[in-house]
Formats: C-alpha cells, structure tokens, sequence
C-alpha cells in the first residue's frame, strides 16, 4: 500500500518504519498542496492540520482509501467528498490534550507572576521590580469550563501520599498520571 506522508517530521520517521514491508511510504517535509502533491498514487495520505483538504485536492489522489491527520481535528478535510468516495478519514482525538492543559496552568502562572513585563522590562535593561508583585496559586479555587478531554487532564485527581511519603496525584489523563 503505497503511503504519503507531508509535514515528516526526524521523529517520526521510526513510527512509519515500522510499518513493514505492506507499506510503501514516501515522506515529503512539505505541506501537501498543488505543488506537492506528486505522490498522486497513494492510497493513504497523511497530513499536519491546518492544511486545505478540500476535494480540489483530494480528486487528485485517484487511488486514495484513507486521510490520516496528525492531529485531533480533521475541519479541513472535506467529509462529504469522502463519504461519496468510500475514502476512510480518521485523526488522533487525544493528540496534546495534556499539552495544552499544561500550556493553561504555564499561562497561568506567567499572568500571576507578570512574566511578559518582567521580560519586557529584562530586555531593555530595566530590572525594577516595581509592580511586578504576583500572586501564588497556593489557596485558590481552579474554575474549569468544560470537563472534555482537555479539562479532565486540567483538573487535579485525588491525592494521596506515597511510598515516599511525597504527596502526589492518581488521576490519570492518557498515559500520564498527576
């Protein structure tokens, strides 16, 4: 099964040698679009999201079974084309759920602590600390809106201590524990 895979990225490479000799994969580190997309006979095309997977694009694959995003959106894919054409189209539903929870709790504490103008400051040479006072988080109340995939990995599980005797978390989010 001849495979196209836009946007490759080095670590990746190992997932998609692993495939085996069914698969013959071509990596191409461009987007896919019209000046791309020589790969025409594929079967499988996979791609970043954000990119135009309209049917303008996808007739071009006449042989294509099934689009791949790496990511958990598929918006740009054009399902009704698809649906017409037996083509499968599937993503990865929980790709960066804890990673973008963390980027919350990283904002979070960049407002609390008035990080941008302490960097602002740092960068032009004015190292006053004058209005830069922030808050701890230690004490206040979490407010999530939303309890999807995103907001369970957000929200601190049950607490109980250790072996060594540390305090630490046992939910769960994915294939990391809190």
């Amino acid at each position: 099964m001849k495979v196209a895979i836009f946007e490759e990225a080095e670590w990746e490479r190992q997932a998609y040698a692993d495939l085996g000799p069914d698969y013959d994969v071509t990596a191409v580190p461009d987007p896919l679009s019209a000046r791309t997309f020589a790969q025409a006979d594929a079967e499988i095309v996979s791609t970043r999201t954000g990119l135009d997977l309209g049917a303008d694009m996808l007739w071009r694959f006449p042989r294509l079974r099934m689009v791949a995003t790496r990511s958990t959106g598929f918006d740009p894919v054009d399902r009704e084309f698809c649906r017409r054409n037996g083509i499968v189209v599937c993503n990865v539903p929980g790709y960066g759920d804890v990673t973008v929870a963390e980027h919350a709790f990283a904002l979070l504490l960049s407002i609390g602590r008035h990080l941008p103008a302490a960097v602002d400051r740092t960068r032009r040479g004015d190292f006053s600390q004058a209005g830069l006072r922030g808050f701890e988080l230690s004490g206040k109340t979490l407010g999530v809106i939303g309890t999807g995939r995103i907001g369970r990995c957000a929200i601190p599980g049950p607490r109980r201590r250790s072996d060594s005797g540390t305090r630490r978390s046992m939910r769960s989010c994915g294939r990391r524990t809190w």
